[in-house]
């Protein structure tokens, strides 16, 4: 049992990792779009996006249950797939520094109507991950 529940750990964390690296990759280049004033390829960008997150949510409602066997494989899939690109952390701080270069080079300043409040933990977290993932870059 103790092997099938490291599995689906493994499994489990790169399900995250994919799913985190996915959608900074996609923040990032539809806030590239709309500062370059390409609103329209932004819109199109997002509605594309929700279009495959409602595929995604149907898929997960009337999923069949994944055997030990497919976990396996797909942890083992996942495994080759990173080791092409490097560590997880080589692939996070990839991302992670061209947020934090587009982030430095387009500062803003919230002026809308939403309520937004700033945590100064939570900001102060963030700056350091994007300064250590910009200088892993260098």
């Amino acid at each position: 049992m103790g092997d099938q529940s490291s599995v689906a750990s493994e499994v489990l964390k790169a399900q995250i990792f994919n799913s985190a690296y996915t959608e900074v990759t996609f923040c990032q280049t539809v806030i590239t779009q709309i500062d370059s004033g390409r609103v329209d390829d932004a819109k199109q960008m997002l509605r594309t996006h929700q279009d495959g997150c409602i595929f995604a949510l149907e898929n997960a409602v009337e999923a069949t249950p994944i055997s030990s066997e497919d976990m396996i494989a797909l942890r083992d899939l996942n495994a080759n797939i990173q080791s092409s690109h490097g560590s997880r952390r080589e692939t996070a701080d990839r991302i992670l520094a061209r947020v934090a270069n587009h982030r430095a080079d387009h500062p803003w300043t919230y002026n809308g109507d939403l309520p937004h409040s700033t945590n100064p933990e939570v900001e102060a977290k963030l700056a350091v991950i994007l300064k250590r993932a910009s200088e892993s870059q260098k």
